[in-house]
């Protein structure tokens, strides 16, 4: 019998510190989201599953080369601009 599992995953600048009113650059916001897709990504590779990672415009456009590596094995899908 087949088994499915489905995943997603976001792929965006981590804002949390900004919602609860802690400041933090924008390129601690990339380094953190950065460090936690290459986590999810060689653990995906280990195990062999593909999923859909949702990616918002801006982090696509700073990291390209990461998003062209995720989609030769993943889904991309739009998180929209921010």
């Amino acid at each position: 019998m087949t088994k499915y599992i489905l995943l997603s995953f976001g792929g965006e600048e981590f804002d949390a510190p900004l919602k609860y009113g802690e400041k933090i650059k924008p390129s601690v916001q990339f380094d953190v989201s950065l460090m936690g897709l290459r986590n999810i990504l060689s653990l995906l590779e280990y195990l062999h599953i593909r999923a859909t990672f949702f990616v918002t415009a801006n982090f696509a456009l700073h990291h390209p080369e990461l998003i062209e590596a995720i989609a030769r094995t993943h889904e991309i899908a739009s998180q929209g601009f921010y």
